[in-house]
């Protein structure tokens, strides 16, 4: 999809790795990380990605897996399992990137004890914390309960950004760290040998 010009790479609950926002420029990573550019090896409801070229040298093995049920209303769940094989703890503000129709042009998120009423764009993102519990409504739709795993419950820089840039949706995306955080290096490291479960589901109730 083209938006101004620029391609927008568009669909999808994506995982963003190694960084949600811009990456340190060292790096020469686009927003985002490079993962969802990758072609990953699917084996049943996982997809697996050894990312070795993302960094011009051996990283992590990141794998997402998929699954979606029906007995109880419909439930997404994502998990990404993030694990080091650096010699040195390395930084990461991976985040994943769901994003839920608003056919009504209109939602409110509650996270942390407050509610934000989405109405028109929001193309300055807002960020709040995020213990891994949240909510979105979406008039038309219904109440979608976001639950977030045992990595955005324990860390102390998982964030919530609020975002659209069309009427059409709205992104409420869960990520580890700032945008900033991956360049300043205020945000999770992993450590050599290390293996991280970001998992996240989402259910309409």
């Amino acid at each position: 999809m083209e938006i101004q010009g620029v391609r927008k790479t568009r669909g999808g609950m994506h995982a963003c790795f190694p960084n949600h926002g811009m990456g340190q420029a060292r790096f020469n990573l686009p927003q985002h990380g490079s993962l969802r550019d990758i072609t990953g090896v699917q084996e049943g409801d996982r997809v697996s990605f050894e990312n070795a070229d993302i960094l011009q040298g051996p990283l992590c093995r990141v794998e997402v897996s998929v699954r979606s049920e029906t007995e109880r209303g419909f439930e997404y769940r994502l998990s990404a399992h993030l694990h080091s094989n650096e010699p040195e703890p390395f930084p990461t503000t991976a985040g994943l990137h769901p994003y839920f129709a608003t056919p009504k042009g209109k939602a409110v998120v509650y996270v942390g004890g407050e509610e934000y009423k989405v109405h028109g764009l929001v193309e300055n993102a807002k960020r709040v914390p995020f213990k891994g519990d949240a909510s979105v409504y979406l008039p038309g739709i219904g109440l979608v309960r976001i639950r977030g795993g045992q990595a955005f419950q324990e860390s102390k820089t998982a964030q919530l950004v609020i975002w659209r840039d069309s009427e059409e949706y709205i992104c409420v995306e869960p990520t580890l760290g700032t945008p900033a955080g991956f360049a300043q290096g205020n945000c999770l490291h992993l450590q050599p040998g290390e293996t991280f479960d970001m998992s996240c589901s989402f259910k309409i109730v």
